[in-house]
């Protein structure tokens, strides 16, 4: 990931892809944080206290237009709620961070693939952003 990181090319984190991109993580790893690639400097823990999941639509706010913002598809219960600012590009009203950015990667929190017609101007706005 590094390499890819150097190269320049785009690369693109769903869910999972999003989470894998910080430090490490606490899902299903008990006391001990599983490592991750490390390309931003957070721990994803349990966003909720209750551990139930949190699957549907919510609303998202990117930081340079915080009065509006898309409905995105979610199936999570692990997240990162707080980070340096510098790399958050949008987040959920109740503060879970749901997109990154750093350089040529991106990592979103939600399923773009799932959200409909949001998802898919999210999609074709990567493409074109990088073509």
């Amino acid at each position: 990931m590094r390499t890819q990181r150097k190269s320049g090319k785009p690369v693109l984190g769903i869910c999972l892809g999003f989470q894998l991109l910080f430090d490490s993580s606490k899902e299903g790893s008990g006391s001990v944080p599983t490592k991750g690639l490390g390309l931003f400097s957070e721990t994803v823990e349990p966003i909720y206290s209750n551990f139930e999941m949190k699957t549907g639509w919510y609303q998202v706010k990117r930081q340079i237009m915080p009065l509006g913002g898309d409905f995105y598809y979610f199936n999570h219960r692990f997240g990162v709620k707080r980070m340096n600012n510098e790399n958050v590009v949008s987040v959920c009203a109740d503060g879970v961070i749901a997109e990154v950015r750093k350089d040529n990667i991106r990592g979103v929190q939600f399923h773009p693939e799932k959200s409909q017609h949001a998802g898919r101007r999210y999609l074709r706005g990567f493409i074109e952003d990088w073509s």
